[in-house]
């Protein structure tokens, strides 16, 4: 709010900053069937990526919060919460089932219930990066394994672009998905003999140890080639809120929080689908305003939720052409 007030008297406007929380704290309300609209389309997705990150909240005695977000390619939810335990994911898909890709935090191991848990590759290869980097006279043996990694990325990116392609059948694909399957193989037989190493390093040992554990939630992208090998998606999607966190280093109150994480989700969302999300939001504030001049009733959200939007209004608020979509 400090930027857009010093902005703002470049101008000669000259507002106090309890002109603009006031504000604030007006279209606060209104933004909430966008909200929510947006939270419970992606409650009936079948696939989710989920990933966190720490924001500050200045007026409670714990300032440290936590910001999720849940989405995929269609949508994307932020939710703060001051805790970062397992309650926050379970709360938000109760009654979902869907695949959910994460990292290997504990919160989302701990999740039940019809939630197929998928784990991220890159967080498995940075375990065997960390000890090439830092333990010299183990560095050829974390060498094999990146290599090992790496042509496993590579393959599945050739399979991904069949994917893209509606190519899904004939030998191609065929060829494509055997050869994925054959590099993971790979790595389950050399894992689970290096594991009868009683000779092994501690770290050696641990970092075996985690993908063996998490085995079953690595290779779910093997049955289900639209499942990503990452979480980068969910990690891209926290940018715009690390960004925000280090120039603001957080909220002041706790309800300027929950509107953050509400103008996040709405404004994400829209930009995921190619629409611009000041136009858009122009037009909703306009027609909220009519709506309460003429005593009608408030817009309809199907007009402003992409997967309702009618084609012609999708056009009408597209992003320009030189703006690239997030994440």
């Amino acid at each position: 709010s400090n930027r857009i007030l010093r902005n703002l008297s470049l101008h000669d406007l000259k507002l106090s900053a309890g002109t603009i929380t006031g504000g604030m704290k007006f279209i606060d309300k209104y933004l909430d069937p966008l909200y929510e609209g947006i939270l419970d389309f992606l409650r009936g997705e079948d696939f989710l990526h989920a990933d966190e990150t720490s924001w500050r909240v200045f007026d409670q005695g714990k300032a440290q919060h936590w910001f999720w977000v849940f989405g995929n390619q269609h949508a994307a939810g932020y939710i703060l919460d001051p805790s970062r335990s397992q309650k926050v994911p379970a709360n938000f898909l109760a009654g979902s089932t869907l695949t959910l890709l994460t990292d290997r935090y504990s919160a989302y191991k701990a999740l039940t219930g019809a939630i197929r848990k998928a784990y991220c590759w890159v967080h498995i290869r940075r375990d065997f990066l960390k000890i090439y980097k830092g333990i010299k006279k183990l560095r050829p043996w974390a060498k094999k394994w990146l290599e090992r990694f790496g042509l496993l990325f590579s393959l599945n990116h050739k399979r991904t672009a069949l994917l893209r392609e509606n190519k899904t059948s004939g030998t191609d694909w065929d060829e494509a998905q055997k050869a994925v399957e054959d590099a993971v193989e790979i790595v389950r037989l050399n894992s689970q003999r290096q594991l009868q190493n009683g000779k092994l390093h501690a770290q050696q040992k641990k970092v075996l140890k985690s993908l063996k554990r998490h085995w079953d939630g690595l290779t779910v992208f093997l049955s289900e080639p639209r499942i990503p090998m990452d979480n980068n998606h969910a990690e891209r999607l926290l940018r715009s809120i690390v960004v925000s966190r280090k120039s603001s280093y957080g909220s002041q109150a706790s309800w300027a929080g929950k509107l953050a994480a509400k103008v996040f989700t709405i404004f994400q969302t829209w930009l995921l689908n190619g629409i611009d999300p000041q136009k858009l939001l122009l037009d909703y504030f306009n027609q909220c305003a009519a709506a309460r001049v003429t005593g009608k009733d408030p817009p309809d959200k199907k007009e402003f939720l992409p997967w309702t939007m009618s084609e012609e209004r999708k056009q009408l608020f597209s992003l320009p052409k030189n703006i690239n979509k997030p994440a």
